[in-house]
């Protein structure tokens, strides 16, 4: 009655904020509750808390909401409350990835496949199993999972390009992509298109599976993403897409290469670069923080300098905590390691610092 009367008092725009106050009273209640609309009610402020709670990291919480909200759907859920059921074992998958319970994952992901209608219900899924698999350094089995979907979604990936392949790419991206200026790729409107969204979400989760297992689809990966964000607007992993660009193309410079096409390839470099930042300050782009700023930090000795990288490293390490995206922490870590030893940081420092980012990354058996 507490809670009933807790949740009668709060209204509709306030609900988010104040969900805390009255959502334990009503799970401390939920045996009472006999009419299935009001347990379906109750699962669904569980959600939402459960949702809360991962914006404030604390995950073990939110998982207890989801499962408390899973044990309040009926017999039959898939057809009395499909839309719920989805969003709570999506939930449930990406936070048992997050706190470490990869053996619950493909329990989880097995009843979305068997009981989902199309590839659009399933991307949520499919982006917990890249991951899982690519923590459990199964790089291939990652990627293959990727273009199979992508594929599902109408884009088909080369299966194993060769060094010509990728030099031709990447003469197709400079001379895409080299005149787009960064505030105009900034000032596109929202992606809404639910493929390209999917799509934009795969690519991503696949990427460092690729540069693990096969590197040569890496440019591939970038051009299809940064595509997309023209085709269709800017997404959250928009300014990942741009960034890994900046990468490749910084990491391409040869002192073999003519003065003239040297400048180009800095220039274009400098562009994605310039291009990423500015996606990245936008609020869509949060959930990506970790990653942008993993590559960024990876990036930055070759436009600014060291320091800065550093800098970046350390931010996208500190992040983790909002985003749960550990791997890219873990390079962010690695990043902070590297630099601080070419830096010429102080040994005593950086012993203890890269003692105590060790004993972290082995907490998260990165």
């Amino acid at each position: 009655d507490i809670g009933r009367a807790l949740l009668a008092a709060t209204g509709t725009e306030e609900l988010e904020e104040k969900i805390f106050t009255f959502i334990d009273h009503l799970n401390d209640g939920r045996s009472l509750i006999k009419g299935g609309a009001e347990k379906r009610r109750l699962a669904e402020l569980n959600l939402r808390a459960a949702c809360r709670a991962r914006t404030f990291s604390e995950f073990e919480k939110a998982r207890q909401f989801v499962e408390t909200g899973l044990g309040l759907l009926g017999q039959d859920p898939w057809n009395d409350s499909f839309d719920l059921i989805l969003s709570l074992l999506n939930e449930n998958a990406e936070l048992a990835l997050i706190t470490g319970r990869p053996e619950d994952i493909s329990g989880i992901v097995e009843e979305i496949h068997a009981n989902t209608r199309n590839t659009l219900d399933r991307v949520r899924a499919y982006t917990v199993q890249i991951e899982a698999e690519n923590s459990r350094y199964k790089p291939a089995v990652a990627l293959s999972i990727g273009v199979a979907v992508l594929e599902e979604l109408g884009i088909r990936m080369p299966s194993n390009p060769d060094f010509p392949d990728v030099l031709q790419l990447n003469r197709k991206m400079f001379d895409r992509f080299a005149q787009e200026e960064p505030e105009l790729v900034a000032g596109l409107q929202l992606m809404t298109d639910e493929k390209a969204l999917a799509a934009s979400t795969i690519l991503t989760v696949m990427s460092p599976a690729a540069y693990t297992s096969n590197p040569r689809m890496v440019p591939f990966i970038n051009y299809e993403g940064m595509l997309l964000t023209l085709q269709f607007g800017r997404n959250t992993w928009s300014a990942f897409f741009f960034a890994r660009a900046a990468l490749v193309a910084f990491a391409s410079m040869s002192a073999a290469m003519s003065d003239e096409d040297l400048g180009d390839l800095l220039d274009f470099a400098k562009r994605m670069q310039a291009t990423s930042h500015e996606l990245f300050n936008k609020p869509e782009s949060e959930p990506s923080r970790t990653k942008v700023l993993h590559m960024l930090a990876l990036i930055a000795h070759w436009s600014k300098s060291m320091s800065r990288g550093i800098e970046l490293a350390w931010d996208s390490y500190e992040s983790v905590a909002k985003t749960g995206d550990q791997l890219a922490g873990a390079y962010g870590c690695l990043h902070i390691a590297n630099y601080g030893f070419a830096a010429g940081l102080n040994l005593d420092t950086y012993r203890r610092q890269v003692n105590d980012l060790v004993k972290y990354c082995e907490h998260l058996k990165q």
